[in-house]
């Protein structure tokens, strides 16, 4: 688990991805010519206009990774200092688009252009900053936090974790509009219909998260509350598990009552009552259970103690979380409609994906991933190696995938499988990496930095 999970893997692994996505179809038809390059950044000679700037987008999107683990596990880059070795990232990616854009010269598909090669460029270059920046600002004190945390109170890191994955989940592209005319367009949209036009089904999904987040509410945060001086909630102990869960319902609530509110003005997103009301009765669900499944209020002492405890609940909620997701909206047609959809394509990696792609592509392959990581997670926690985790989410990844076909809207790929298998294995890391910050000393800020970023000396 170590070894497959440093920065060093993840950066070639990005690499190999890149290679992989960046050259599909693999139609290597002709020797290699210049007469298709588009030579002018920014301009796309073949339709002459400006390149399309989704494109351009998430160009720079697939190469920050890259920059990013490069930058982290690359000694001899990270030694470099910010400025330079965020620098030489830019120009590893640029040397890596370069390989890929002459491989296109021959390809009777695809065409190569400069506008590749600047975006790769920024993009890598922009994930070495971002690399560069955490580790000079952030990565001390944020290992003195988890580290903290993951000794006091495991619990509220997976409390975080969920909590982040439904903000995130609800306001993703995070473009909040700066045109008032959009904001009244969905105001009146809610006026005319304030409950929202999405089938039932496709609520399932979102008030499965916010039961599961009322349910550790419940469990972690009246404690948490309750041992700080400028908190007067919780001061009495044993917790009332019924003023817990009463608190972890109106906390969960008001959340998906602000969500809907947010997306008012972000762009993309149309509120509607039906998924905080959604949101709201799952969330009640979720508290009850709470109070139900336990002899008392108190919180985990140790990570993956709920899932010892509780196996059931948390098994089951980590294999329907996914398939509610993948069968939504629930909404069936005859199988055979959905076979014709079908082709040799869906059956290569990543194929159908990159056919389609733009930023909300990329946040809806990490939405789909993550919801296969809770299994990995749970599993693991019950002593079991990380590769049955990884069979396990592959396995129920594809056989989703198969079950999908005759849903309305839904279209078989086999990629969703592998990723559900590598979140099988990133669920297990998780796990392992936090008790390792679990069992060592708390560090002052300073002693948790790892390697400095000061360029060595120069030799005489």
């Amino acid at each position: 688990m170590k070894i497959l999970f440093n920065a060093k893997t993840w950066f070639f692994l990005c690499a190999l991805f890149i290679f992989y996505a960046t050259t599909i179809p693999w139609d290597i038809a002709h020797a290699p010519t210049l007469e298709g390059i588009s030579w002018i950044p920014g301009w796309d000679a073949k339709r002459d206009r400006i390149w399309s700037i989704p494109d351009m987008v998430q160009n720079v999107v697939l190469f920050v990774p890259y920059g990013f683990f490069g930058f982290v596990g690359l000694g001899a880059v990270r030694r470099r200092g910010p400025i330079v070795g965020a620098l030489a990232m830019g120009l590893l990616g640029l040397a890596l688009s370069m390989l890929v854009e002459a491989l296109q010269t021959m390809s009777a598909t695809r065409s190569p252009s400069t506008t590749d090669l600047l975006t790769n460029f920024l993009g890598a270059l922009g994930g070495g900053i971002t690399a560069a920046i955490y580790i000079v600002f952030f990565e001390a004190r944020v290992v003195r936090a988890l580290r903290e945390t993951a000794r006091e109170r495991p619990g509220l890191l997976i409390l975080l974790a969920y909590f982040t994955a439904i903000t995130l989940g609800a306001l993703a592209p995070f473009i909040p509009t700066l045109d008032l005319s959009t904001v009244w367009e969905n105001v009146k949209a809610f006026r005319a219909d304030p409950w929202g036009a999405k089938p039932i089904g496709a609520l399932v999904t979102d008030g499965l998260l916010f039961g599961a987040l009322a349910f550790l509410t419940a469990k972690e945060l009246p404690p948490y509350l309750g041992s700080k001086r400028w908190s007067p909630l919780f001061k009495a102990q044993p917790i009332a598990p019924v003023g817990a869960a009463v608190f972890a319902f109106g906390a969960v609530s008001a959340l998906a009552l602000a969500l809907e509110a947010a997306q008012m003005i972000i762009i993309g997103h149309s509120p509607g009552l039906q998924d905080a009301v959604v949101g709201m009765v799952f969330a009640a669900i979720g508290a009850g259970l709470a109070v139900g499944l336990s002899d008392g209020i108190r919180p985990a002492t140790d990570l993956g103690e709920l899932t010892r405890r509780t196996p059931w609940l948390v098994l089951g909620f980590a294999i329907l979380a996914p398939t509610t997701r993948a069968l939504s909206p629930f909404i069936f047609q005859p199988i055979g409609v959905g076979l014709e959809e079908i082709s040799v394509w869906q059956w290569v990696p990543f194929w159908a994906l990159f056919q389609n792609i733009n930023v909300s592509t990329f946040r809806n392959v990490f939405e789909a991933a993550a919801f296969y990581l809770p299994l990995g997670y749970a599993v693991y926690a019950l002593g079991r190696p990380a590769r049955i985790g990884f069979v396990a989410c592959l396995v129920l990844g594809e056989a989703l995938e198969l079950l999908q076909i005759p849903v309305v809207g839904r279209v078989f790929d086999i990629t969703e499988g592998l990723y559900a298998g590598l979140m099988g294995l990133v669920g297990a890391w998780i796990l392992t990496s936090l008790r390792a910050q679990e069992s060592k000393p708390v560090m002052n800020i300073d002693d948790a930095k790892t390697i400095p970023l000061q360029a060595p000396p120069m030799a005489r």
